[in-house]
């Protein structure tokens, strides 16, 4: 695990979970706080808003379904303003701000360098991991570092086997992918 590695072989905690009790919590909280904001005479800061935002928030990816969750079982009055506001990315963005705090709290740095060829997995790639039948599923590739984004502990890799194109080559297609600093091996040497 590079993470590790990178720490010298020290135990280290795990990368917060994208679909993780703590970041549906934290999508609540910072919901919450900004209801509170543009809302203060129509919502009541008290020991349930934060559940029940928590739970329509979970598995509800957009601002429609999210009301429809806080209609249906919490009983809220919803406006047309709420649906917008409940659009915002609040999953996603608890999910960064818990990963940028793990990543400080760990001491998590790269060592790897832009241009360092590496090894994936190609089953570690988001886009595949629905497609379970695929020969790419074990497949091994190698990849170039692209880019280091050291505060979500994530490497951008172009993948040339995958028909990712450099970037101003005037084609359109996909550059490249980002994967988290754990999923990326060192190319053995030859």
């Amino acid at each position: 695990m590079r993470a590790t590695r990178t720490l010298f072989g020290e135990s280290i905690r795990k990368r917060p979970h994208y679909a993780s009790d703590q970041v549906y919590e934290r999508a609540a909280e910072n919901l919450a706080k900004a209801l509170l904001r543009d809302y203060p005479n129509e919502i009541q800061d008290n020991a349930s808003l934060r559940e029940e935002l928590q739970d329509a928030l979970t598995g509800n990816a957009d601002g429609y379904r999210i009301a429809r969750a806080l209609e249906d079982y919490a009983h809220w009055e919803i406006t047309a303003d709420m649906v917008e506001l409940f659009d915002a990315a609040w999953v996603l963005s608890a999910h960064q701000e818990l990963v940028k705090e793990w990543v400080e709290a760990e001491g998590i740095e790269p060592d790897l360098a832009v241009g360092d060829k590496v090894l994936i997995n190609a089953s570690n790639l988001d886009w595949q991991r629905g497609q379970r039948e695929t020969q790419r599923e074990t497949q091994q590739v190698v990849a170039e570092v692209t880019k280091i984004c050291a505060s979500e502990a994530k490497y951008s890799l172009f993948v040339e086997t995958f028909g990712h194109v450099r970037a101003n080559s005037g084609l359109n297609g996909i550059t490249g992918v980002l994967l988290p600093f754990e999923d990326v091996d060192d190319l053995p040497p030859a």
